[in-house]
C-alpha cells in the first residue's frame, strides 16, 4: 500500500487575515527578520505553490504571520492500493484506477500482385500493383531476351513461372 503526501498553501489567507494584502506588505516583515527576496521570488513564493523552502525563510514567515506549520501548509496524507497486474479486481480496488492493457493494432495488411499471398510491406510497385519483398527478390533475378533492343539482359518484373515436371 503506498501513501500519497499532499500539502495546502493557506499563505494568502493567512497574510488577509493579517492586514496584508500584497507582496509589498509582507517583504518588510521578512526584512526585519534577515530575509531579503526580490520583488519576483516574493510573488513566486507567494503566487505558486512552491515545491520546497529555504529553512531560514520558514521560521521568518511563521513568525511574521504569527501562526504555525499545520495552520500555513496543512498536510494531508492518503492511502492508495497498489496496482494489479493480473486483470481481477478486489473489492477495495477502484476499477477506474487500473487501465486496460493497449491493444496492440495489426498493421494494414495488403495482399501481392504476384502471388497473392498477404504481406505486410511492399517492396516495390510495378505495373502489375504492390509487388511483395520475395516476389521482388525473384522478378530482378530474371534474364532474358529484351522485346525491345533483343539482347539478353535483366528485365526486373517479367514474370516468370517455373516449369512443373508433369
Amino acid at each position: 500500500m503506498e501513501r500519497s503526501l499532499d500539502y495546502g498553501r493557506r499563505l494568502r489567507e493567512l497574510m488577509a487575515a493579517r492586514g496584508m494584502n500584497t507582496i509589498a506588505d509582507l517583504l518588510p516583515h521578512l526584512a526585519d527578520r534577515g530575509i531579503h527576496l526580490s520583488n519576483s521570488q516574493a510573488y513566486r513564493l507567494i503566487g505558486a505553490k512552491p515545491e520546497r523552502i529555504n529553512l531560514t525563510m520558514l521560521p521568518a514567515i511563521l513568525d511574521t504571520l504569527d501562526c504555525t506549520f499545520e495552520d500555513l501548509c496543512p498536510v494531508t496524507i492518503t492511502a492508495q492500493t497498489s496496482r494489479t497486474r493480473t486483470g481481477t479486481t478486489d473489492a477495495g480496488t477502484a476499477t477506474s484506477a487500473i487501465r486496460p492493457a493497449r491493444a496492440r493494432g495489426r498493421r494494414n495488411v495488403i495482399q501481392c500482385s504476384r502471388c497473392g499471398k498477404p504481406a505486410q510491406r511492399t517492396a516495390a510497385t510495378w505495373p502489375e500493383g504492390r509487388v511483395c519483398r520475395r516476389c521482388y527478390q525473384r522478378g530482378t533475378r530474371i534474364h532474358s531476351t529484351c522485346p525491345a533492343c533483343q539482347h539478353e539482359r535483366l528485365l526486373p518484373g517479367l514474370m516468370v513461372l517455373p516449369l512443373r515436371p508433369g
